[in-house]
């Protein structure tokens, strides 16, 4: 008769995950996926001791799911102590059946053109969706149950009281990053929320995108919109999480110091005029500011391409408003804009009040029509803090030197460190420097 303790023992002493050296197991646990993790964990109890179930970060939308998961890890008396950012989908499913069908015949064609290349690495997981693929009928059921439970939670303002409860309920709570680019690309989203992840494998659709896009012969709801004040609540709603964000943390106290923006290299941002015009929106972003102490703000802007008065006509409100950030350490701005020939150069001083950051140590740039004399002269207001400068470039304009002048135009202060933006490619000035000069 065999003994049972005995065969316990010789299973724990065999080869197997549990009995690598500790270093090489958190080499592997450092690659896999939360929801690996939690799987693994799940089958033995010394995997479960080696891999305890964590949520550094929690999705918030307006998909009901995500909402459930989302308080589910609120009321968690563990769970909720370890997380430290909430996401924020911004990404609606408001494709209209005609424009469903055009992205699904799209979608349709990349699916079996890769599947068929079978010199490709990727390969065998494409000709597993292509065998998954679900009807156009069922996809478009599902996408347009999607959209109408979107709608009923904007109208019922359940992802709105979530968050505020979520809040309240996470004490290490420190970051915010708000996306409209969740679902990625086409069977690669950027973030895997509960919804996300909750799609069929075969389902192909129309990837949700929320914020306006500056792109031309797009559909008229992405065209260029008039001024925030003359807009549409329908159009507002564009920014439905972002107008939340910015109107609870002006009210409710909270521990959220960085305010963060992916945009997933989508050409998008916040209307200007919503934070450089008086309206209900710009109130909410100067409370915001006052009773945050924002050490980090990414601040991506939506501006008119090829027109100056979001700039150099400022009124002044997102500079008094920008003002009352004086805790920032880390502050960046990408906008849309476009350079055209003849624009006028953006008036720095206008827009950005440095000379208000005392404890600034970086700053970033991008889409900026200003030369690099005009960025020195804006930067002799900079803090002594100030460690790294961020400049958004063109290849063309990377690649004609211009900007080496930059540095010298700064003097003998070499604490500042220089880099370039380069179709999100990032270069330091010094290697910029010594590849460029002969």
């Amino acid at each position: 008769m065999s003994d049972p303790v005995a065969e316990s023992n010789t299973f724990a002493q065999r080869p197997g995950i549990t009995t690598l050296p500790y270093e090489i197991f958190l080499l592997i646990k450092s690659q896999i996926s939360s929801q690996d993790r939690k799987s693994l964990s799940q089958t033995c109890k010394a995997l479960e001791n080696l891999l305890p179930v964590s949520f550094p970060r929690v999705f918030i939308s307006t998909n009901p799911l995500d909402i459930k998961a989302f308080r589910g890890i609120a009321d968690d008396p563990k769970l909720r102590e370890q997380v430290t950012e909430i996401i924020w989908d911004e990404s609606r499913f408001t494709a209209t059946p005609d424009i469903f069908v055009k992205e699904f015949s799209g979608n349709f064609t990349i699916i079996r053109q890769r599947a068929e290349e079978t010199e490709n690495d990727d390969h065998a997981i494409w000709q597993k969706r292509k065998e998954a693929e679900l009807t156009i009928r069922n996809c478009w059921e599902i996408y347009d149950t999607l959209s109408v439970q979107q709608n009923q939670t904007m109208k019922s303002g359940d992802d709105e009281a979530a968050f505020v409860y979520g809040l309240s309920r996470f004490p290490a709570l420190k970051r915010i990053t708000i996306t409209p680019a969740a679902h990625g690309t086409l069977f690669a989203p950027r973030y895997p929320t509960p919804t996300i992840r909750s799609l069929p494998f075969g389902f192909n659709y129309a990837i949700p995108r929320a914020w306006p896009q500056f792109k031309k012969n797009l559909a008229p709801i992405f065209q260029p919109p008039g001024r925030w004040s003359k807009s549409t609540e329908e159009y507002k709603e564009h920014w439905h999480g972002t107008r939340i964000v910015l109107r609870v943390l002006g009210q409710v106290e909270h521990t959220v110091s960085e305010l963060c923006f992916d945009l997933g290299g989508d050409k998008v941002g916040l209307n200007i005029t919503m934070l450089d015009q008086p309206c209900v929106e710009y109130d909410h972003f100067v409370s915001m500011l006052r009773n945050s102490r924002l050490s980090r703000l990414d601040l991506p802007l939506y501006v008119w391409d090829g027109k100056e008065e979001w700039s150099n006509e400022s009124s002044g409100h997102l500079y008094r408003a920008l003002s009352e950030a004086t805790d920032l350490i880390h502050f960046s701005v990408p906008t849309t804009y476009t350079m055209s020939y003849g624009d006028a150069e953006v008036q720095l001083g206008n827009l950005l009040p440095i000379e208000k950051w005392p404890l600034l140590q970086h700053i970033g740039l991008k889409c900026f029509n200003v030369s690099e004399s005009f960025i020195s002269k804006y930067l002799e207001s900079r803090p002594s803090t100030l460690r790294s400068v961020e400049i958004g470039l063109s290849r063309e304009e990377y690649e004609s030197r211009k900007w080496v002048k930059l540095r010298e135009a700064m003097g003998s202060d070499k604490s500042v460190e220089l880099y370039f933006d380069v179709d999100e490619e990032r270069r330091r000035y010094s290697d910029f420097y010594v590849r460029q000069t002969p």
